[in-house]
């Protein structure tokens, strides 16, 4: 009866908590987070099972270019940007940063959730969500599109969503709702919250 309902798509879903004492700036938490997935994903691209690129979705573009700057300096990681005023101003960048993720030199694309609809990249095996995007309806569509790509290059996507127990309740069932229809693994901090 539920089976239509579940399915097995090769979209595995992993939410990864946001650590933050008292006091301490969750946006930095955050990128401290998404630093050790980055990290994780690129000790994993020198082997056969890693991460070709990864690209990590941000809220706004504000966000994003604060995110790719202190994960490019601090982090050292091989970034691109692409936001949605990137566009607007002139193409030629935006075109430059596309050329750079889909060559290799840039390893992470770090994109706003506008830039994401207009850069048109082929997928890639490794999408984060470093916030929930402004529509929460966006989030589900959002892995419905990477789980169709999935599906029609028959290799498996990972999604790493960023979450803190400050999120919108909202967002967090609606990431329990997307792993559990998925049957990824919930984790206990996400279920003490949620449920």
């Amino acid at each position: 009866m539920y089976s239509s309902f579940f399915h097995n798509s090769g979209v595995k879903i992993y939410a990864n908590r946001v650590m933050c004492d008292n006091g301490q700036d969750e946006q930095r938490c955050r990128i401290d987070t998404l630093d050790e997935l980055l990290a994780n994903a690129s000790s994993q691209r020198d082997g056969s099972n890693g991460f070709e690129k990864s690209l990590v979705l941000c809220r706004s573009n504000a966000t994003c270019r604060t995110a790719t700057v202190m994960i490019h300096t601090a982090k050292k990681h091989k970034t691109c940007i692409f936001t949605s005023d990137m566009y607007a101003e002139s193409c030629c960048i935006a075109d430059q940063e596309r050329e750079k993720f889909l060559n290799g030199t840039g390893f992470v694309g770090m994109a706003s959730g506008e830039a994401f609809e207009m850069i048109g990249l082929p997928p890639v095996q490794h999408y984060v969500f470093l916030e929930f995007p402004q529509l929460l309806k966006r989030f589900a569509s959002l892995i419905k599109q990477f789980e169709a790509k999935a599906t029609d290059e028959s290799r498996p996507i990972r999604i790493d969503v960023i979450a803190s127990q400050y999120d919108d309740i909202a967002c967090l069932k609606a990431l329990t709702v997307e792993m559990d229809v998925r049957r990824n693994p919930l984790p206990e901090w996400l279920t003490d919250i949620v449920l």
